[in-house]
């Protein structure tokens, strides 16, 4: 990006890395740092990308009703914007954008895990102070 022109255009994570990489003073990039946090950061989003899909794969299972009406909204959608495998990135990201029950589906998920994760958290740390008061006593 440097080297054509376009690097601060995009205003992405990797403009936002490169800037963090570049010597204030000289103008040069710190290429080992650069793909370091690069590749940091591509991994965390692949992983929490992984995970959030994995938990609304796994309640679309326990809800096949759910399941019905995601698979009839996608084909709905997908059928009227004409996504086939030749479709670009943009089509396929138009077409995400009218699925309200998708997005729906993904919200509900994620509240539902950190509702789950939040209340087994709280739990834990009051087993564990009542742990600790009772032996203090």
């Amino acid at each position: 990006r440097t080297g054509n022109g376009t690097y601060g255009s995009f205003h992405d994570v990797l403009d936002y890395i490169v800037a963090a990489n570049t010597a204030e003073e000289t103008g040069t990039i710190e290429m080992e740092e650069t793909l370091d946090d690069f590749v940091t950061m591509y991994v965390a989003g692949n992983a929490t990308t992984h995970t959030a899909l994995g938990f609304v794969l796994c309640e679309l299972v326990r809800n096949p009703d759910v399941m019905e009406t995601l698979v009839a909204e996608v084909d709905n959608v997908w059928s009227e914007a004409c996504i086939s495998s030749s479709s670009s990135a943009s089509e396929i990201g138009e077409a995400l954008k009218n699925m309200p029950y998708l997005d729906l589906v993904i919200k509900e998920t994620m509240e539902a895990v950190l509702r789950t994760l939040l209340r087994k958290l709280v739990r834990s740390k009051w087993r564990r102070l009542l742990t600790i008061s009772s032996r203090c006593m």
